[in-house]
């Protein structure tokens, strides 16, 4: 029963990002300014998640991603 659901959502996705209007969620953190206060304050990922209202896991996610790309 869900199967059905599920290929339709999926098929109204692929027709909304065809006209552009599906873009995904919002970015809410700016990648580059965690890496700043990481790298250039010395502040620890939960210092760095209080100042921008953000969770520890998207501050992780931000850093890891410096790893595999480094500036």
């Amino acid at each position: 029963m869900g199967t059905r659901r599920r290929e339709r959502q999926i098929e109204g996705i692929e027709r909304a990002k065809a006209r552009g209007v599906y873009k995904g969620r919002k970015v809410k953190a700016d990648a580059s300014e965690i890496r700043r206060l990481r790298h250039e304050e010395g502040m620890r990922p939960t210092e760095i998640a209080g100042r921008l209202g953000i969770s520890r896991t998207t501050v992780w996610r931000a850093l890891r991603e410096d790893d595999h790309h480094p500036t």
